[in-house]
């Protein structure tokens, strides 16, 4: 029986790395995995379709599709010959594009594991997250440290824009221009937020 399962953690926790880890034992078992993620994440550079899934730990890449609905583009023309579904980036999918993964999983009879943030940077479960902690067979999270007191399991973010903590209520700014993220214990975000 098919799964849904929701793998999260901080950044830097290893989630790409994981996701590729998977998709290569995968492929070398014939199961012809396929890697998706939300077109919004445009690090790697802007694709329309098929581009690339790299990792900080690992130099290589590996191809990954893009999209933009998952219900429209995958559900009803993905086909049945793929082995298992990763989703990176997942926490950027909206409700209905979980609902549609664990569709793919019920009809279609394929696993489906996304790898994610559970939350923003304030805090704030982002939305695929949030669906996937409702509805998901399996979840686990990817262990961390804390960047600031290197003690605790880091299980939030900081945004610093131009080296300072940023305030701004925006959720999202990926990783552009001098914004950077920490990861954090609930303990260092608390105090840095003040």
């Amino acid at each position: 029986m098919a799964k849904l399962k929701f793998y999260y953690g901080t950044m830097g926790a290893g989630k790409t790395t994981e996701a590729l880890k998977t998709f290569e034992i995968y492929r070398r078992k014939g199961r012809n995995p396929l890697i998706i993620k939300p077109s919004f994440d445009d690090r790697e550079g802007k694709y329309t379709g098929w581009g690339v899934i790299k990792s900080k730990l690992i130099p290589d890449t590996r191809p990954c599709y893009y999209v933009d609905n998952v219900m429209e583009e995958l559900y009803n023309h993905a086909p049945q010959e793929y082995g298992l579904l990763i989703v990176d980036e997942v926490q950027f999918f909206k409700s209905s594009d979980i609902i549609a993964l664990s569709s793919i999983v019920d009809y279609k009879d394929i696993d489906v594991i996304c790898y994610g943030l559970k939350t923003d940077c304030r805090g704030k479960l982002f939305e695929g997250a949030s669906q996937l902690l409702a509805i998901a067979d399996e979840t686990k999270e990817l262990d961390n440290l804390c960047d600031l007191c290197g003690k605790e399991n880091a299980n939030m973010h900081l945004r610093y824009t131009n080296g300072a903590v940023d305030y701004d209520p925006e959720s999202i700014k990926v990783e552009k221009g001098n914004v950077k993220y920490k990861s954090v214990c609930r303990k260092c975000f608390t105090k840095e937020m003040l």
